[in-house]
C-alpha cells in the first residue's frame, strides 16, 4: 500500500466504513433473535476468516471487498460483544473494566503504528499473532462462556438463565442471598 496513490487507500477505508454502517441496526437486533453468544461468535470467526485472507491476499480489488466485509462484522465485535461483556461484569467492577477497554484500544492501535514505523515494516508478523491470539479467544468464549442470562431469560428459558446468573455471580465473587428467588 506505501506505493499506492492516496485514493485507493481511501477507498480501502471507505468500503471498511461502508460495510460498518450497513449492518450497524441489523446486527444488534439480530443478536437479540438469535442469542448474544451464537452471534458474537459466528461474527468472531467470520472476523479471524477475513484476517486470514487479507493476510495471505494480494489484490488490491479483493482488500476492497474485504475491507467491506470486515467492516461489517465491526458491530457485532463492538456492539454485541461490549453487550455480552457487560452482561457478565460484576456491577462493582464494570466502570473500571470499561475504562480499561477504552485506554487499551488506542493504546493497541499506537503500538501497531509504533511497530510499523519504527520496527519493521512488515506487520505480516503481528497480523498473524492476532490472528492466532483470536482462535484461542473465540474457542475459550465456545467452550467456557454460556449464553447471555438475558437472552435466555427473555426467550423464556429460565431455569437456563438462573444457571447461568449462578454461574457469573459466583465468578465475579457475588454471593446470592436467595437461591429460591424467581
Amino acid at each position: 500500500m506505501l506505493c499506492k496513490p492516496m485514493v485507493d487507500e481511501s477507498v480501502l477505508r471507505n468500503a471498511f466504513m461502508m460495510g460498518a454502517v450497513a449492518t450497524s441496526l441489523p446486527i444488534p437486533i439480530l443478536s437479540d433473535i438469535f442469542g448474544r453468544k451464537m452471534f458474537f461468535e459466528v461474527i468472531f470467526v467470520i472476523t479471524l476468516i477475513i484476517l486470514f485472507v487479507i493476510y495471505l491476499m494480494t489484490s488490491y480489488d479483493w482488500a476492497i471487498f474485504l475491507m467491506g466485509a470486515l467492516g461489517a462484522t465491526l458491530p457485532g465485535r463492538v456492539i454485541v460483544g461490549r453487550i455480552f461483556y457487560i452482561e457478565y461484569t460484576n456491577p462493582s467492577k464494570l466502570d473500571f473494566l470499561m475504562m480499561i477497554m477504552l485506554v487499551m484500544q488506542p493504546l493497541a492501535v499506537f503500538f501497531i503504528a509504533f511497530y510499523f514505523q519504527f520496527i519493521s515494516k512488515h506487520i505480516e508478523e503481528i497480523q498473524l499473532n492476532f490472528i492466532i491470539i483470536g482462535v484461542f479467544m473465540a474457542l475459550f468464549i465456545l467452550v467456557f462462556v454460556p449464553e447471555s442470562p438475558k437472552f435466555l431469560y427473555n426467550k423464556g428459558k429460565h431455569s437456563e438463565a438462573r444457571d447461568t446468573l449462578r454461574a457469573v455471580a459466583s465468578f465475579n465473587e457475588i454471593k446470592n442471598p436467595d437461591e429460591n428467588d424467581e
